[in-house]
């Protein structure tokens, strides 16, 4: 089921992605929602990086030597 969102936004900021949408042959809408979902998986796997760094300095695990020396 989709869901609407009304956002309103700067004017520089709609230009920006008029632009980057005729340039990708996207509707705004389609462009908007594909950066909007792009942000999210970067905030996810930035939680995720964070999550597993705190975890991972706790079990002595601070550089990739580190990583791959248990490894071996």
């Amino acid at each position: 089921m989709r869901k609407t969102v009304t956002l309103s936004i700067p004017e520089t900021f709609f230009k920006r992605l008029e632009a980057s949408s005729r340039r990708r042959g996207m509707s705004r809408s389609q462009r908007a929602l594909e950066l909007m979902e792009k942000q999210l998986w970067f905030e996810e796997l930035s939680e995720l990086q964070d999550r597993m760094t705190g975890k991972a300095r706790t079990l002595g695990i601070f550089t990739d030597e580190d990583v791959f020396e248990r490894l071996r």
